[in-house]
């Protein structure tokens, strides 16, 4: 069942080219990965220093391998540098609840 992720940055005073290239390089990364459908950035209107991130996977599985691979928590390591606290992840099924069937 298709999912969706999200997940919430909130940046020190960012340098948003910065940003902006590390989202993207994230991105690119993720398209390379099993089960990536897309994604979207969204910017904050009320606080331009946070920005979610919403992308859509086939089932949990290709997000959780994606977010385990060593390549993903170097991007991880490396955006905890221009964050004021961890992202914070939320994972919705598309769709009926998965407990109701489809």
């Amino acid at each position: 069942m298709a999912i969706k992720v999200f997940i919430e940055r909130q940046l020190r005073d960012p340098d948003y080219k910065q940003a902006a290239r590390m989202i993207n390089d994230s991105r690119t990364q993720a398209m390379d990965q099993n089960g990536y459908i897309g994604s979207e950035t969204l910017w904050s209107n009320e606080n331009t220093k946070t920005v979610m991130i919403m992308s859509i996977w086939q089932n949990v599985g290709s997000w959780k391998a994606y977010l385990n691979s060593p390549a993903r928590k170097k991007l991880e390591d490396d955006f905890e540098k221009i964050m004021t606290k961890p992202a914070e992840y939320a994972v919705f099924h598309l769709g009926t609840h998965p407990d109701f069937g489809s």
